[in-house]
């Protein structure tokens, strides 16, 4: 089996934004509800927000309702949210992400990262609005190496798709989350575990190299730091 795993992984800020509309209000249902109902802070974002980021995406980036909603409505989750994303993006490259990243501390807007979609916890959510970076075009395999039993993906590529490149090459990635389209970049953030967990472990412990990308624009690679670290940024 594949032991472990080196994703390439886009990180994300969360900035105090302007109140435009009502302020937190978490609430839960009667009793025996499965319903979870998450408000939240509200930024109005400028025009001038959508026109910088267009600068660079250009034709991958959507104000569309329809879609919007579709981003901030969770699929698989009993979670609610009040709002939805303001803007939804499709980066294509580490750059493009950076860009997104430069841009949105710039102008204090928060960053909701989207893989498939699969979470039951609500990790899809923007309660403040904001941006959803969907990360659906970043999905290379980049490099196996199969006598280290080791593979480089970006964080777009499904688990599903992965296990099946690595089945040629008598390996195979031993995490089995619920959902079928979940993508290895959202098991990172979700720290996935799966039915395999007791004899394969979580994902923390098949992953041996992130590179995260911070507001500062510092693009971090944590091998240099020890396993031990990079199972503490997922713990």
């Amino acid at each position: 089996f594949l032991s472990f795993l080196a994703a390439a992984a886009a990180g994300g800020i969360t900035s105090s934004v302007a109140l435009c509309d009502a302020g937190p209000d978490h609430r839960v249902g009667g009793k025996d509800s499965t319903e979870l109902v998450v408000r939240g802070e509200r930024k109005c974002v400028p025009q001038q927000f959508i026109e910088e980021l267009a600068s660079f995406l250009g034709e991958n980036l959507t104000v569309d309702y329809e879609e919007r909603s579709f981003h901030g409505t969770p699929q698989n989750s009993f979670h609610k949210a009040v709002n939805v994303p303001d803007v939804v993006v499709f980066p294509k490259s580490q750059y493009e992400v950076r860009n997104i990243v430069m841009t949105c501390n710039k102008y204090k807007v928060p960053i909701v990262p989207y893989g498939g979609a699969t979470s039951i916890e609500g990790h899809t959510l923007a309660p403040h609005g904001g941006v959803c970076i969907d990360m659906s075009s970043m999905k290379k395999i980049k490099s196996l190496h199969v006598e280290d039993m080791d593979v480089v993906v970006e964080p777009g590529v499904g688990w599903i798709e992965l296990n099946e490149y690595l089945k040629p090459h008598g390996l195979f990635f031993p995490l089995d989350p619920a959902g079928p389209g979940a993508t290895i970049g959202g098991m990172c953030a979700t720290r996935c575990s799966g039915s395999l967990a007791v004899r394969y472990g979580t994902m923390r412990d098949n992953v041996i190299n992130l590179q995260r990308l911070f507001y500062q624009m510092v693009t971090l690679s944590r091998p240099v730091l020890g396993l031990e670290r990079v199972q503490l940024d997922m713990t």
